[in-house]
C-alpha cells in the first residue's frame, strides 16, 4: 500500500488571498475607470458649454452695439462690451473694424487659483474664439470675437473631480467591506474543512457542524464528515481487530498481564538490547495452594488467589518502571528487573516478605514462593528456567515457607555517586562515537534514513548502554546524553553525505520541557548543519503519558523534524493511542520480526499493525532483519522499509565518506 506525504504547500496562494486580490482589483480598475469616464464626460460637456456661452454671448452683444457703432455713441458700445467682460467669464473680448483695426480689446490672465497644473495640463480645456458680425443697418462694420474664460471651467472641472473621487472612495470602501464580509462568511466552513483535513493528517478525526449557507461548501462538508466518520470506523475496526488479536495471542484474561507468549518476546527483546556486560534478573512467583484452593473452593476462588498476589506484587514492582510482570500459565508468574538497579534484591526480598505475612490456613501450602537469578545476554531462556525449577524444588524441599534464593553475582560496578560522575565526566567532555545504520525502503532498496547509535566511552573504556541509560534514568541525567548525541551530530557537518538521520531519544527528553526550549535554540543555530532528523522514542516512553508525548511530537514536527515510535508492540497495549499522535514511522519491535518464518501468529500481527499505521498515514519499519527469507516476509505483509545486519552493517559515521547510495546497498544485501 503506498503512502502519500500528507502536508500544505505554503508557497500556493491560499483561497482567501486570490479571492481577495481579485476583488481588489476589479474595484481599482472600477475605481480608475469609473474617475477616467467622470473627467473625460465633464471636460467633453464644459469644451461644449465654452464654445456654446462664447457664441451665445457674442451674438447677442453683437446685436445689442449695433446701435451705437458711430462716432458719437461708440463709447456706449465699449462701455457695454466692459460690462460683460467684467464678470470674468471670458479670457477675451475684441472688436475690430472692417480694417481689422481694434477698436476695443479686453483680457483675463491664464492663472486659475486652487487648481493644480499638473491637473490642468492633463485635462486640457479647449475656449474656441467666436465671432459676430455687427451691422449698422444692411451694412457690416465691425467683427466681435469672444473666448470664454477657461479658469472657471478648469475650477468647477477640478471640484468635479475631487467630489467624484470621494464619493467613489467611499463605495469602493463600503463595497470591499461588504465583499470582506461576505468572503469571510464563505471561507469559514472552508477554513474548518482545512483544520479537518489537517487534523485527520495528524491521526485525529474530528467532524464539523455545517453551518455553511453556499450549497456547494454545504455538500462538501457533508461529504468531508462522512469520509473522517469512515476513516475513523475503519481506523476503530482494525484497532479492535489488532487489540482482539493481540489480546488472543499475547494477554492472559484473568489477569491481564502478558502471557508465556508475551514473555518469550519479552526476554528475546531484552537480550537483544543488552551489552555483553549487562545483568537482569529473572524471576518466578509459584503459587502453591492454587491447586488445593481450585480442588476445596472453586475455580472461582482460585482466581481470586491469582488476582490477589498479582495485586501485591504489582505494587511492590510500581515504584520501578523497568520491571514487567507475566502469567506464565496456572500458578506461575514470572518476572524481570535490571540489576543494576541497586534496589533489584532487595525488591526480591520484599516478595518474600509480604507472602510470608500473608501465610494463612486459607493457603495450606503456602501463600506464595519466590525464586530469582541473574543472566546475561548469552544465556538461553530455556536454561534459565530449568535453574529456577531446580532452585525451587531444593529450597521446597528444605523449607516450606518460600525462602527466597538469589543468585547475587556481578554486583554493579558503580554506585549512584559514581554513576553520576560517570556521566557527568561524559558530559563535560563530550566523549561519544556514533555508529550508523541505514533503513531501507522495500519496494526501492534506498536509504530512508540513517539511525545513529551512541558508544559512550569513560576512561577511553566502553560503557553498556543498556546499564548507562537506565542509571542516567534514575538520575535523571539522561536529556544531558541526548544532548551530547545531537551536538556530536553538528559538530560532524553530515549534510553533503546523508539526507536524514535518525537519533535515539530517552524518556526523560520526551517529557522534559527545558529539552525543548534547548532543542529550539540549538536547532535554529545548527539547521544548516544537520540533515533533516527523525527522532525515535520508545513505545514505553510514550505510553508512559500520552498527553506529554503528543505535545512533543506537535512540537518537533513544527521544527520540521519527523518522529517514529520505535520497539512497537513491545508493551502489548491497545492501537487507540495512535489516534492522536502525529508520527510519521512505527518500528515493529524485533521480537515479532527475528522469528517470523517460525512464529506464524506474528504475521497476523504484524498484517494488523501495517492495516492501521497505513489507514492513518503511518510508514511502518521493521527492525532486526537478519535473512532474506525474513526480509521477503516482511515485504509480502507491506512494511515499507526494512533494517538489519542483512540489509547494512553498522558503520563508524566519522568515518563514512559518503552517504548511503542504492549501489552499495544492493552489495550489502547479496547473499
Amino acid at each position: 500500500m503506498k503512502q502519500r506525504n500528507c502536508f500544505i504547500n505554503k508557497s500556493k496562494l491560499s483561497l482567501s488571498t486570490q479571492l481577495y486580490t481579485l476583488i481588489l482589483t476589479i474595484v481599482s480598475i472600477s475605481f480608475i475607470g469609473s474617475q477616467i469616464i467622470n473627467v473625460t464626460t465633464t471636460r467633453d460637456y464644459l469644451n461644449q458649454q465654452l464654445q456654446s456661452h462664447a457664441q451665445d454671448t457674442a451674438t447677442s452683444l453683437g446685436l445689442s452695439i449695433s446701435p451705437y457703432m458711430d462716432k458719437d455713441n461708440i463709447v456706449i458700445a465699449e462701455t457695454m462690451i466692459s460690462a460683460i467682460f467684467d464678470s470674468g467669464y471670458y479670457q477675451s473680448i475684441i472688436l475690430t473694424d472692417l480694417a481689422d483695426s481694434v477698436i476695443f480689446s479686453a483680457y483675463n490672465d491664464d492663472y486659475v487659483e486652487g487648481v493644480p497644473s499638473h491637473f490642468m495640463n492633463t485635462n486640457t480645456l479647449a475656449a474656441p474664439i467666436v465671432f459676430s458680425e455687427i451691422n449698422d443697418g444692411w451694412d457690416i462694420v465691425a467683427t466681435l470675437s469672444v473666448q470664454a474664460n477657461t479658469g472657471v471651467s478648469y475650477a468647477k472641472l477640478w471640484q468635479q473631480t475631487r467630489d467624484h473621487f470621494f464619493l467613489s472612495l467611499i463605495i469602493s470602501f463600503i463595497s470591499l467591506l461588504l465583499a470582506h464580509y461576505i468572503i469571510k462568511a464563505v471561507l469559514a466552513p472552508l477554513a474548518r474543512l482545512e483544520q479537518q483535513a489537517n487534523l485527520v493528517c495528524q491521526k485525529q478525526f474530528p467532524l464539523i457542524d455545517n453551518t455553511a449557507f453556499t450549497r456547494e461548501i454545504s455538500s462538501v462538508t457533508t461529504a468531508m464528515n462522512n469520509m473522517v466518520t469512515n476513516i475513523q470506523a475503519n481506523f476503530d475496526e482494525l484497532n479492535q481487530h489488532a487489540e482482539k488479536l493481540c489480546r488472543q495471542i499475547y494477554i492472559d484474561p484473568l489477569t491481564e498481564l502478558g502471557n508465556r507468549k508475551a514473555f518469550d518476546k519479552h526476554f528475546s527483546h531484552l537480550q537483544h538490547t543488552m551489552s555483553h556486560d549487562d545483568q537482569y534478573i529473572i524471576g518466578m512467583v509459584l503459587l502453591p495452594s492454587l491447586n488445593t484452593i481450585n480442588a476445596q473452593s472453586g475455580y472461582h476462588a482460585g482466581d481470586e488467589y491469582i488476582k490477589r498476589a498479582v495485586a501485591v506484587i504489582q505494587a511492590i514492582f510500581k515504584p520501578i518502571m523497568i520491571t514487567r510482570l507475566f502469567r506464565s500459565h496456572g500458578g506461575s508468574l514470572l518476572f524481570t528487573i535490571k540489576s543494576s538497579d541497586v534496589g533489584s534484591i532487595d525488591i526480591c526480598h520484599q516478595l518474600n516478605t509480604q507472602f510470608a505475612m500473608l501465610n494463612s490456613l486459607a493457603y495450606s501450602d503456602g501463600f506464595a514462593n519466590v525464586i530469582a537469578t541473574s543472566f546475561t545476554q548469552r544465556e538461553k531462556l530455556a536454561n534459565l528456567l530449568a535453574k529456577l525449577d531446580t532452585l525451587h524444588t531444593q529450597e521446597v524441599s528444605s523449607n516450606k515457607q518460600g525462602i527466597i534464593y538469589t543468585d547475587r553475582t556481578n554486583s554493579p560496578d558503580f554506585g549512584f555517586q559514581q554513576w553520576s560522575h560517570v556521566i557527568d565526566t561524559l558530559v563535560a567532555n563530550n566523549e561519544v562515537e556514533l555508529v550508523c545504520q541505514p533503513t531501507v525502503m522495500c519496494d526501492a532498496n534506498t536509504p530512508l534514513y540513517h539511525e545513529i547509535f551512541s558508544q559512550f566511552l569513560f576512561e577511553k573504556i566502553h560503557l553498556p548502554n543498556s546499564q548507562l541509560f537506565a542509571m542516567a534514568e534514575r538520575l535523571n541525567k539522561s536529556e544531558a546524553l541526548d544532548k551530547i548525541v545531537l551536538l556530536k551530530l553538528a559538530q560532524l557537518n553530515l549534510t553533503d553525505r546523508f539526507d536524514v538521520i535518525g537519533i535515539n531519544l530517552t524518556n526523560q527528553s520526551l517529557h522534559c520541557l527545558e529539552f525543548r526550549d534547548w532543542l529550539t535554540n540549538f536547532y535554529a543555530q545548527n539547521r544548516e548543519k544537520l540533515p533533516h532528523l527523525v527522532f525515535e522514542v520508545n513505545e514505553d516512553a510514550v505510553l508512559s503519558s500520552i498527553e506529554s508525548s503528543s505535545a512533543f511530537i506537535t512540537f518537533v514536527n513544527s521544527l520540521g523534524i519527523k518522529v517514529c515510535i520505535d520497539h512497537f508492540g513491545s508493551s502489548f497495549t491497545s492501537f487507540k493511542y495512535l489516534k492522536g499522535l502525529n508520527i510519521q514511522y512505527l518500528k515493529i519491535d524485533g521480537s515479532y520480526i527475528r522469528h517470523l518464518d517460525v512464529e506464524p501468529e506474528n504475521n497476523t500481527f504484524i498484517q494488523a499493525i501495517t492495516h492501521i499505521a497505513h489507514s492513518v498515514g503511518i510508514k511502518v519499519l521493521a527492525a532486526h532483519i537478519e535473512s532474506e527469507s525474513i526480509f521477503n516476509l516482511i515485504k509480502a505483509l507491506n512494511c515499507d522499509a526494512a533494517q538489519g545486519i542483512y540489509i547494512h552493517q553498522q558503520f563508524e559515521l566519522a568515518k563514512s565518506s559518503h552517504a548511503m547510495t542504492y549501489a552499495t546497498i544492493e552489495e550489502s544485501m547479496q547473499p
